[in-house]
């Protein structure tokens, strides 16, 4: 029964589980929303450089960032879901090799972006790192234990607390989620389902050291973590307890989702953070019914909200994707506004 108040409590506006005020963006209503990701396809360069591939440069564009968020607030989104420096976007390095800070144009296009793209009413989750980039899958584990292991400290004082204390001083970001998926980077059958990559008390310790380190540089900002590739398992056997986090962040790709009570999963509130169809190919219908399930679930069983995955590439859309190639909004956008109206 606590369980179940802890989660009412935050979505009534009141006092959450570690006695804080919860932020702007988490009083009152159940938060309708999307992922928007990385921008016009540019993942890892569409607010800074690829320190990879510099010669990349960056897609930044304020003015068609906002006509993005703009049709989503049309369509009832109001949380949106935006990755910030996933593979080490904007970072610099000195010769040596070794990590200097945030490069000034990837700090300035974030200020300008929040000063000129995000429309009135809406507010900004923003994802951090991005675990699958450091997966075995893409080569770079041994790169993931000099980023979270080796250079936990330095990457806290001269990217984390820098970026927080810059989203803090803008009121449309509510909250940050530290690590995507950290499954990804994570050995064993409940991670990556591989012998290779970090441990669990590893990526723990990372998480926990991240959180403490935004409560101190940005106070107002709720944080979270969000878990994926095994659904809600993680979260339920206590992978992210005790880590000083605010509330969770749950993934679920389900084409008819068993969605259990929030309360019954964690006594840390939850957001489902991304939610889609299992089927990988395009189907309206589907991606329809879905999403009527997903947000009259989540809202009916005490979760903060739901964000669906995702806006997409108008370039390249996939099945997942809200819009089609010549812009055009396919009908789950228009579920969503039902459900912002009617709710």
């Amino acid at each position: 029964m606590k369980t179940v108040l802890i989660a009412v409590l935050l979505l009534a506006g009141m006092v959450v589980s570690n006695g804080a005020e919860p932020a702007a963006g988490f009083r009152g209503d159940f938060q309708i929303g999307c992922n928007v990701a990385w921008f016009e396809g540019a993942y890892n360069h569409d607010f800074g450089a690829n320190p990879d591939h510099p010669y990349w440069g960056t897609t930044f564009d304020a003015a068609k960032y906002k006509e993005t968020l703009e049709g989503l607030s049309k369509h009832g989104a109001k949380l949106l879901r935006v990755w910030a420096y996933e593979e080490e976007e904007g970072w610099k390095f000195g010769s040596d090799g070794k990590l200097e800070g945030l490069d000034n144009q990837f700090l300035d296009n974030w200020k300008k972006f929040l000063a000129e793209s995000v429309p009135e009413g809406v507010k900004l989750h923003v994802s951090l790192l991005d675990s699958n980039a450091y997966s075995p899958k893409s080569g770079k584990s041994e790169r993931a234990v000099k980023l979270f292991v080796e250079g936990k400290d330095t990457y806290i004082e001269k990217v984390l607390k820098p970026f927080v204390q810059m989203l803090a001083g803008s009121s449309k970001v509510v909250s940050i989620d530290l690590i995507n998926e950290p499954e990804a980077m994570v050995k064993g059958g409940d991670a990556n389902y591989t012998d290779s990559g970090l441990s669990w008390d590893e990526v723990r310790a990372f998480i926990k050291d991240s959180a403490a380190a935004c409560k101190e540089a940005a106070p107002g900002l709720q944080v979270a973590c969000s878990s994926g590739w095994h659904g809600l398992g993680n979260i339920k056997s206590g992978k992210f307890d005790s880590l000083g986090l605010d509330f969770l962040e749950a993934h679920m790709y389900d084409d008819n989702p068993d969605i259990p009570p929030a309360g019954s999963v964690n006594a840390l509130p939850i957001l489902l953070g991304e939610y889609g169809q299992a089927t990988e190919s395009s189907d309206d219908k589907l991606q329809l019914d879905v999403t009527r399930k997903f947000l009259a679930g989540t809202k009916s069983l005490g979760y903060l909200g739901a964000l669906m995955w995702h806006h997409g590439d108008l370039k390249n859309p996939d099945h997942l994707s809200l819009r089609k190639s010549d812009g055009s909004w396919r009908p789950a956008a228009d579920v969503m506004l039902e459900a912002a109206k009617d709710w």
